[in-house]
């Protein structure tokens, strides 16, 4: 009994992970997205990636705005708790919104998690619009979320 358990629960989870891989083949997201090399999509001298540790030690001290790079459905489903939504998409929509933020100010991008290059992208538009410290949190909502931070609904 226990044996023919355990055989299920191996067959469900290879397929799990066959679709998992053909879905991020599809929609070429995480490994598959184009040009998500480091070297090119985060240039060092005002991007940087931080981890789930330091983002929260910037979300406890306050000064600093995150954004959330995900479509408004998806922030509206739960965010960062006092996150603003930019959805990279939509980014021209937004341009009133971060004219009125200063240039200097401190600013961490997230989107979805690790399988979600949009934060990168939207950091390197913010860093063109003429932002000078920005933060990319690569694990995002997923990850902030798991770890039982605070959130918005």
């Amino acid at each position: 009994m226990v044996k023919q358990t355990l055989k299920e629960i191996s067959i469900l989870l290879g397929c799990a992970l066959l679709l998992s891989f053909a879905h991020t083949l599809l929609s070429r997201q995480g490994f598959f997205a184009p040009g998500i090399a480091l070297s090119k999509k985060v240039p060092a001298k005002n991007l940087e990636l931080i981890t789930l540790s330091e983002a929260k030690d910037l979300f406890n001290s306050g000064s600093v705005l995150f954004i959330d790079a995900r479509h408004e459905y998806d922030y509206k489903q739960g965010a960062i708790r006092g996150a603003a939504n930019v959805p990279l998409d939509d980014f021209d929509a937004h341009r009133s919104f971060l004219d009125k933020i200063p240039k200097e100010k401190r600013i961490v991008v997230y989107c979805s998690g690790e399988q979600c290059a949009s934060s990168m992208e939207l950091a390197a538009k913010l860093s063109e619009f003429g932002f000078t410290n920005i933060n990319i949190f690569f694990g995002g909502w997923q990850e902030w979320s798991s770890a039982g931070l605070p959130v918005s609904k």
